[in-house]
């Protein structure tokens, strides 16, 4: 696969419950170099992942790849969701991906569905939580469903997947006007 082609790989991986911070964060990035290179074709050893909060400045948010000019241009995002981590990877522009456990709770008038489909697109959007998710809205159409930030003229295309044992996820990818793009190829890791 070539990062223009429009693929996406989408991952879960099961993280000890105990497991702290760093742990969590180590197997979600071992899943995205697994993932990206599998999409490029290249050696996991030789994909970098590195995060940098843009508001605080910490070691974390987004995920960014990188190690070759092909993996500089994938795109990644990354959840947490009780003892899984689920990570995604698009060599065909911006994606955000979320996930809860089933049975916790959504924010006030949301359903838990629609919560993480929200977080997915702000994820896409790239600032995360820093938008009021009150602005997002979302359309059906002829090929699913695309969301938009109010007052913004991107378009994401939002798809809720069935990961077995990890709860609800959705994934978002920004939407580049092309209805035949690929639906992700979801990967189950071991205990998950």
């Amino acid at each position: 696969m070539r990062p223009g082609d429009g693929a996406v790989r989408v991952a879960a991986v099961h993280v000890d419950a105990s497991a702290d911070r760093a742990a969590r964060t180590a197997a979600g990035r071992d899943a995205l170099r697994a993932l990206a290179a599998e999409l490029v074709g290249a050696d996991a050893a030789d994909v970098t992942v590195r995060a940098r909060c843009a508001t605080c400045g910490g070691q974390h948010g987004r995920p960014v790849l990188g190690g070759s000019r092909a993996l500089d241009a994938l795109h990644a995002s990354v959840a947490h969701a009780g003892d899984a981590v689920v990570v995604a990877v698009s060599g065909h522009g911006p994606i955000g991906i979320d996930a809860e456990q089933r049975g916790r709770e959504a924010p006030p008038g949301t359903t838990l569905a629609q919560w993480v489909r929200i977080e997915a697109v702000l994820k896409a959007d790239g600032r995360g939580l820093r938008v009021d998710p009150a602005l997002v809205r979302f359309e059906a159409d002829p090929t699913g469903m695309t969301a938009r930030i109010d007052g913004e003229e991107a378009r994401y295309r939002v798809r809720d997947l069935e990961l077995g044992a990890v709860g609800v996820v959705a994934l978002a990818q920004h939407d580049a006007g092309d209805p035949e793009r690929p639906a992700p190829t979801a990967v189950r890791r071991p205990g998950v």
